[in-house]
């Protein structure tokens, strides 16, 4: 769900800003601003080098398992939380305002400080990885907008991160501090854990494909010519159904892995011909997803049939 997260905040930022009437060259920078604050949260996942550590300890079995029980000590939790995202959005903008090492100083040692004091020393070393890149954008965003659209992109790809979390893994604790209330389990869109897997992949597919179209329109570049008649090869990826394991939220990784990698064959075949701008980018990226859909709808068709 990492690139999810870009995504939805990417897609939403973009179609706002053309909604209220921004230029499309505006509307692209708020669009990616906005996507580059949505994966801040995930800095906590350095902690994860640990659990790769000792996952590859416990064998291609336990992997998973043991890659996510290490991770989860400090993943989603004061680096997930909507108060954490607001008093982050509030302290990047008075930096991106006064552009001081005194500003940025005080709202690191904001973070870091609560974080020390709520989780520990791991926490605070998080929070210090996640001031220094939020501190970052703001530093890259200077010139390109104003303090009010500023905030508005830095709170809206924070404050939408949580959110995405809710259909895989732990769900976050979303006012912690304030409070260690939590959703007690994660959103489920199917009660089959194979099409529950599968509809959230979809999903995520989904905010891909809006994403490229927006992304598209805003370079004004016409979609239905640049999709390949390719893309229906992706249909064969279906048959993988009878040469790998059913994938499930706990189970997922041969086929993630796999259709990702099939999916690479029409943009690859296509790329070698173009001259590798922007537009041949964006053409790449949306044949890799439609092929993928393909095979994605091919694959529940054959599991729900079979």
């Amino acid at each position: 769900m990492i690139a999810g997260h870009f995504l939805l905040a990417f897609t939403l930022a973009g179609a706002i800003a053309v909604a209220l009437g921004y230029e499309k060259d505006k509307a692209l920078y708020l669009a990616v601003f906005a996507g580059g604050f949505s994966i801040i949260p995930d800095v906590d996942m350095i902690y994860g080098i640990k659990g790769v550590v000792l996952a590859l300890e416990s064998g291609p079995g336990g992997f998973p398992g043991t890659f996510w029980t290490v991770s989860n000590r400090v993943h989603r939790g004061l680096s997930h939380s909507l108060v954490t995202g607001l008093a982050a959005s509030i302290g990047f903008t008075a930096y991106f305002i006064r552009n001081k090492i005194s500003v940025a100083s005080a709202v690191t040692g904001l973070l870091v400080a609560t974080a020390f004091v709520f989780e520990d020393f791991v926490g605070a070393v998080v929070m210090l990885a996640f001031s220094v890149i939020g501190l970052a954008l703001a530093e890259k965003a200077q010139g390109k907008m104003s303090s009010k659209e500023f905030f508005s992109i830095a709170s809206l790809g924070l404050l939408s991160h949580p959110f995405g979390d809710f259909f895989t893994g732990t769900p976050p604790e979303l006012f912690f501090p304030l409070t260690n209330a939590v959703k007690e389990s994660r959103i489920v869109l199917n009660q089959d854990p194979v099409l529950n897997l599968l509809s959230i992949f979809g999903l995520e597919l989904s905010l891909g494909l809006s994403a490229l179209i927006l992304g598209l329109y805003l370079k004004e570049i016409p979609v239905k010519e640049k999709i390949s008649p390719l893309v229906a090869l992706g249909g064969l990826y279906g048959f993988a159904f009878y040469l790998i394991p059913a994938p499930t939220l706990a189970a997922s990784y041969s086929f993630v892995f796999s259709i990702l990698g099939y999916g690479v064959v029409v943009p690859a075949y296509h790329f070698k011909s173009m001259k590798k701008d922007i537009e041949d980018l964006l053409t790449v990226g949306l044949n890799y997803v439609l092929t993928i859909a393909v095979a994605l709808a091919t694959y529940i068709l054959i599991y729900v049939v079979a």
